[in-house]
């Protein structure tokens, strides 16, 4: 039983029909009771009318008295009853015509009512009365109530089987009708492959699981979309990033095998050439090796309680000498205190990355402005340049691996791997917080905006 329609057929019959005994069985046990106290309340209204019947005289005509008074009453109910009088010490003195010769068990006297079985009457239901010294007994035959509760049973048996037979047939339905999206899912599932990852599930109507499964499944899609055109991406920068530098060394060592007797300053220069793309190499590869431990967990974060503005101002020494390296301003707009919960370190090296980047693509005289401040429960750094901005349908993709603008590298040949700035997302994110870019409105260059929640 392996497909899940015939789980759910069984398992819906196989409910159906034990609900179905369960109500007949205790049903029977019910009924046999209501029948048994309807006996016994019927047999106490017997008893009554023979109460009525009976005059106590002395103890000397007190056999005859009381069966001239009831004989021609148990002739007329014998249908229905048997009757037994005797005295209290259980000598009995009149028995009904209807039970010939016979007596009822021993075991009937001091129990008020009670079943008993006779070997010619089959099963007898009697009850017991007193009257001034007299043991009245007054039984019924429960052949009728045995006959009709075999009867119940037949009809029990016939009726469970029924039931299982027709919950079977729909139960296959209602399973079928209830499988049959998630059917359409898995034939429209089937069709989507690497090479159509566009494709989607058609999502039902209907706002139920199914189609809640639909938008799921599609909304895995998407991101596996997202993930294979980001990996295909990958693959190919990362692919041309390694294959120029691995290129450029084997045509400085070809260059040096093929001219053993090259100048001793253009041999220096190869070798220098060599190790320099070594070393771009060496970068990109401790670049990729970061992003890996960011995207799998494993990049750990030493938290410290500090303050920001210190922090900032430490940071702030440093930027002025990068910039009046390169004839640039550094200016700090404003410099909030306040305490955050950060990795200094790795911080420090996204604040770095996003300096660079600005001392990169900044004209000479050029201002770069930092602002740090508490903006609600974030503490939000603010970076601004007065570059030649982004283009706005690149903006979407500047933190992407191996991301660069083409205009840049064409003025910037040594513009770096493209890695930097996924690294500082990926290192933003660690902190739970967010970092975004977007053009100046009224100047020239770029906002880069981080935010990172004041965890204190």
């Amino acid at each position: 039983m392996k497909s899940i329609s015939s789980k759910l057929t069984i398992g819906y019959s196989s409910i159906v029909t034990l609900t179905v005994i369960l109500i007949l069985v205790f049903g029977r046990i019910f009924l046999e009771r209501q029948v048994i106290q309807g006996i016994d309340l019927i047999s106490k209204a017997e008893f009554e009318e023979i109460k009525a019947r009976i005059i106590i005289t002395d103890d000397v005509n007190l056999e005859e008295t009381v069966i001239k008074a009831i004989e021609d009453h148990t002739e007329i109910d014998a249908a229905l009853f048997m009757f037994q009088i005797g005295r209290s010490d259980n000598d009995v003195f009149f028995t009904s015509s209807n039970l010939g010769n016979h007596q009822l068990p021993q075991e009937i006297h001091g129990i008020p009512y009670t079943t008993v079985e006779m070997k010619d009457f089959g099963k007898l239901r009697v009850a017991e009365f007193k009257l001034n010294g007299l043991d009245i007994h007054i039984a019924s035959s429960l052949q009728p109530v045995t006959e009709l509760f075999k009867e119940y049973t037949k009809t029990g048996i016939i009726t469970t089987l029924l039931t299982f037979i027709i919950s079977i047939v729909s139960g296959y339905f209602m399973s079928r009708l209830a499988l049959n999206p998630i059917i359409k899912i898995q034939n429209a599932a089937q069709q989507i492959s690497a090479s159509n990852l566009s494709e989607r599930i058609e999502v039902p109507k209907s706002q139920d699981e199914i189609a809640k499964l639909a938008l799921l499944l599609n909304d895995m899609i998407m991101r596996l979309e997202e993930s294979f055109i980001q990996v295909q991406r990958f693959t190919s920068d990362a692919s041309h990033e390694l294959r120029t530098p691995l290129s450029l060394i084997r045509l400085q060592a070809e260059k040096i095998r093929n001219n053993p007797d090259l100048p001793k300053n253009e041999l220096n220069k190869s070798i220098t050439d060599q190790l320099e793309e070594i070393e771009r190499l060496n970068k990109i590869i401790e670049d990729l090796l970061l992003l890996a431990k960011a995207d799998s967990g494993t990049l750990k974060l030493n938290l410290k309680l500090i303050n920001a503005q210190d922090y900032i101002y430490d940071f702030t020494e440093d930027a002025e000498i990068l910039c009046e390296e390169k004839k640039l301003t550094f200016n700090v707009n404003n410099n909030d205190s306040l305490v955050i919960n950060i990795d200094t370190i790795w911080m420090r090296h996204v604040l770095l990355n996003l300096l660079t980047n600005s001392i990169k693509y900044s004209s000479e005289k050029s201002i770069i402005t930092l602002t740090s401040q508490k903006s609600n429960n974030y503490w939000e750094i603010i970076f601004a340049d007065e570059g030649s901005g982004i283009p706005e349908n690149e903006l979407p993709y500047i933190f992407n691996r191996f991301s660069r603008i083409p205009e840049f590298d064409l003025t910037k040949p040594n513009s770096g791997s493209g890695l930097g700035l996924a690294i500082c997302k990926s290192i933003i994110l660690k902190h739970n917080g967010s970092i975004e870019v977007k053009n100046r409105e009224k100047n020239k260059g770029l906002f880069f905006i981080i935010s990172i929640p004041i965890n204190v």
